[in-house]
């Protein structure tokens, strides 16, 4: 990624290493970070970094929910960068 970049993070109800590591390298890139998942997590988010909080009982729920945000985000951004 670039400076310019947004990184979509998905996360459950355990922090992944991975994910971690994803947010390090965005952080050092100068890269926007946006969290969608639970936040049962401890995941190193900063307070102005944006997320959504996905309710979700169970990690089925929780990845179905992060589908349906996916989708709803994914429309409003087409919407804003192609709409005539």
């Amino acid at each position: 990624g670039h400076a310019q970049d947004v990184l979509v993070l998905l996360g459950a109800a355990q922090t992944s290493v991975v994910l971690t590591y994803a947010l390090k390298a965005a952080k050092e890139k100068g890269m926007r970070v946006v969290y969608i998942g639970s936040l049962d997590a401890d995941f190193p988010l900063e307070t102005h970094d944006p997320h959504i909080q996905i309710p979700a009982a169970d990690l089925i729920q929780t990845l179905a929910l992060q589908l349906l945000v996916l989708h709803g985000v994914s429309e409003v951004v087409d919407q804003g960068l192609f709409a005539s």
